[in-house]
């Protein structure tokens, strides 16, 4: 386990020092140039610095986010050993501040766009082989961010409730869906740490348009629950899930598919706080969902039919989706907040 996390931290090491590598085809700039990336860009609205062009200080906040110096400081300094003229008057200033207030005016919009748009790419060039029933597979999980100390992202997204006032970091909850084909993020909501609307599933349903008819889904156990399986059946999706530890399972019930496996009937719950009447009327009032036990573990999935997908399988492709854990959550542990 150690060994594959750390050979996953090493090749993630790798790439960043690929894209920090200005001479290199792979690099933040030559990426970015693209004409799908650079029409995001060229829709921001114009910044006063003539230096600091929406551009620039995109590639540069990247740069920053990957070097192992985060410092403003840092990243103003190579880019201004990066610049390249006769005439001293054009050089920009080594004061960070014109860097950092350009930052401050990158349009969240145009940063969603690029991130959807580079997910998309991604699968779209991605190998079949890693398709299971040459279908695309999509993996959902949440995780949380710290944020700086700013009274507006105090307001926004409050510390943890046992954090004193002061000692603490404003915190946000993200849920993303991504490919396991490339690692990459198709799509992603974020939200306060607590409060209504502010849950995984909550954050899920913002992004459920990602989700296309056929696509395979897979989460921890706190996603299958009646209105995500619910979803997935109303799109055409499948998904595999590992089952909630607080569900009781009694395979003695419904109808029996071989040991440990059967189909049962779920019961539509209680209309949750961050759901509309209209929305929670739009399901079922029951609906059909596969349980089975394997080496100890629970799941549950959309796949009904036992002869053409047999537990074992689904069992062995779900554990692919552990890589959810090393690939971009690793990355996330590795890039500490840039000052």
């Amino acid at each position: 386990m150690h060994y594959v996390i750390n050979k996953l931290k090493s090749q993630i090491e790798k790439q960043k020092a690929t894209l920090l590598d200005d001479e290199g085809s792979l690099s933040i700039e030559s990426l970015l140039s693209s004409d799908k990336f650079q029409s995001i860009i060229n829709n921001c609205r114009s910044f006063r610095s003539r230096f600091y062009t929406p551009f620039v200080t995109l590639i540069l906040f990247i740069r920053q986010v990957l070097s192992p110096d985060k410092s403003c400081k840092n990243t103003v300094a190579t880019f201004l050993a990066s610049v390249s003229t006769e005439d001293n008057n054009n050089i920009p200033s080594s004061n960070t501040g014109p860097y950092c207030k350009a930052r401050q005016k990158l349009p969240i919009e145009t940063l969603e766009s690029l991130v959807k748009l580079s997910g998309d790419s991604l699968s779209k060039s991605s190998n079949a082989r890693w398709k299971i029933y040459n279908r695309e597979v999509k993996l959902i999980d949440g995780t949380s961010l710290t944020m700086a100390d700013s009274e507006e992202n105090q307001s926004r997204y409050p510390q943890h409730d046992a954090q004193k006032a002061g000692a603490g970091f404003p915190i946000m909850r993200l849920v993303a869906i991504m490919s396991l084909t490339t690692g990459g993020i198709i799509d992603y909501a974020v939200g306060a740490y607590k409060g209504k609307g502010t849950g995984e599933h909550a954050l899920l349903r913002q992004i459920k348009d990602s989700i296309h008819k056929d696509d395979i889904v897979m989460g921890d156990q706190y996603f299958p629950c009646f209105f995500v399986m619910g979803d997935l059946q109303s799109i055409g999706a499948d998904g595999i899930f590992k089952a909630h530890s607080q569900r009781k399972y009694d395979f003695r019930k419904g109808r029996k598919l071989g040991s440990k496996n059967h189909l049962v009937i779920w019961k539509k719950p209680h209309k949750p706080d961050w759901m509309t009447q209209e929305t929670y009327d739009s399901y079922p009032d029951q609906m059909t969902v596969r349980e089975f036990k394997i080496k100890g573990e629970v799941y549950v999935t959309t796949f009904q039919d036992h002869k053409k997908y047999n537990k074992v399988a689904l069992a062995n492709h779900y554990k692919q989706r552990w890589h959810i854990r090393c690939e971009p959550w690793s990355a996330k542990h590795g890039v500490s907040r840039p000052r």
